[in-house]
């Protein structure tokens, strides 16, 4: 061992990406839910993917393998 290299090296990677995980989960929900709302007060398809695209969400990010909730 060298003074010169930490022992903890790479120790927090998977505490970061489990962490990092948990945040791409909670933004994927929150995309779902915008678009959702977005939906339903659009007057047609088109109208909908455009007010998507001015919030800079696409409808093939948003598309999940979790069924809606009710």
């Amino acid at each position: 061992m060298s003074w010169n290299m930490p022992v903890h090296v790479g120790h927090g990677l998977g505490e970061r990406e489990i962490r990092l995980e948990g945040v791409r989960t909670r933004e994927a929900a929150q995309n779902a839910r915008t678009a959702r709302t977005v939906a339903q007060h659009s007057t047609d398809a088109q109208d909908c993917r455009e007010l998507l695209e001015m919030l800079g969400l696409r409808l093939d990010d948003l598309r999940t393998d979790e069924p809606p909730l009710h």
